[in-house]
């Protein structure tokens, strides 16, 4: 359950893929399609809860195959995302349109050109005060490093946050930011 009537709290964050917005799926599909078309085993590890370079170094330690994964996974990835159907957490959704007096940050492991798709996909890119990407920070989750970083931008402190958040990674990440969190994926209600 979510206890947003707390008098200290001034901001909510927000993760994304498996959060607002089931897009996990699509890591999938276009990471095994990739990897069929390299002559690669498709039997590897689900794609979540890792960042892109890490779900590569774990499937070959080629630079040049890396790099050439890669580049073909984001092309795929945002073909996939420009041409499907999204499916939302419409009970978080709620949540996020009412706004209020609180502030919101989005922070994701993905790029700032994805992130963007998604969000005007969805009608939400202008609803959030502050947006982390794997761009905007050094380490990402499980490192509390992009929470913090988007804490710091919001200008509020930890205990006045609350992070909405999927993945053991994330939740990781927020447990070591020192902020509360609720765990929620699509298809989860929250109350």
């Amino acid at each position: 359950m979510i206890l947003l009537r707390s008098v200290n709290m001034k901001a909510l964050l927000f993760d994304l893929d498996g959060t607002i917005v089931d897009t996990e799926r699509l890591d999938d599909i276009a990471m095994q399609m990739v990897l069929k078309e390299n002559g690669l085993s498709t039997k590897f590890k689900a794609f979540i809860g890792c960042t892109l370079d890490e779900y590569i170094a774990s499937i070959t330690i080629d630079y040049q195959l890396k790099q050439k994964i890669k580049k073909e996974f984001i092309k795929k990835y945002t073909s996939l995302l420009r041409k499907t159907e999204l499916i939302l957490n419409h009970k978080l959704l709620e949540l996020i349109k009412q706004k209020s007096n609180l502030k919101f940050a989005l922070v994701t492991s993905n790029t700032k050109n994805i992130t963007t798709i998604i969000l005007r996909k969805i009608g939400l890119l202008k609803i959030f005060d502050v947006i982390i990407t794997c761009e905007d920070v050094e380490n990402q989750k499980p490192h509390p490093e992009p929470f913090l970083k988007a804490i710091t931008k919001l200008g509020v402190s930890p205990n006045e946050c609350i992070i909405f958040e999927d993945s053991q990674a994330g939740l990781q990440s927020a447990k070591l930011a020192g902020v509360n969190y609720q765990k929620i994926t699509i298809g989860k209600e929250v109350k």
